[in-house]
């Protein structure tokens, strides 16, 4: 729609699966990517599964409480008077449920082995060291499994690096792009 005929992409979580699929199946469109808090799979627990199509006001307590890392958890912010555990659930609260239910069940039944075999472009994995949704080790697993790929583990961080560490993030991001090819 933009008019772009290929363009870098940046993913978080169930973007970066989608990401990772686009460069896999369509390599001329894409230059580079960067897959944020991501892995091969993507398994969500039974009962998050659950709770996503029965009982969203605590699947979003669970994955607001779940997702963010210590620090921020206790009150630590990138930017000064931003509540976190707040500003979080505020942002999957405006989710309808039925979309939160179905991008984790897409989450949980994803498998992006294949996909990852076949991408050629350059590619940036960045987890957060304390990521309990997506474990820094799935996040390896995926940079192990793409050829060539860099690996970033951010410390303290869980698993919404964007929200937790934008600029680190952006500081990243920024190099891996800025790289020659």
């Amino acid at each position: 729609a933009a008019g772009l005929k290929r363009s870098a992409l940046v993913g978080h979580s169930l973007g970066a699966c989608i990401a990772l699929e686009l460069a896999a199946h369509h390599p001329r469109r894409v230059s580079a990517l960067a897959l944020v808090g991501s892995g091969l799979q993507m398994k969500v627990s039974a009962s998050l599964l659950r709770d996503t199509e029965e009982n969203a006001p605590q699947a979003v307590q669970f994955i607001t409480a779940y997702g963010l890392g210590k620090p921020a958890q206790l009150g630590h912010a990138p930017t000064p008077g931003n509540w976190m555990m707040g500003s979080g659930a505020a942002l999957i609260s405006a989710c309808s449920p039925a979309v939160l239910h179905r991008d984790f069940a897409v989450c949980d039944a994803w498998d992006g082995r294949a996909a990852a075999g076949q991408v050629r472009c350059p590619v940036l994995v960045v987890a957060g060291a304390a990521d309990r949704m997506t474990p820094p080790a799935q996040g390896q697993a995926l940079a192990q499994a793409v050829a060539g790929a860099r690996f970033e583990l951010l410390p303290a961080i869980g698993h919404m690096i964007p929200g937790e560490a934008p600029r680190p993030l952006l500081r990243l991001l920024q190099g891996f792009l800025r790289a020659p090819e």
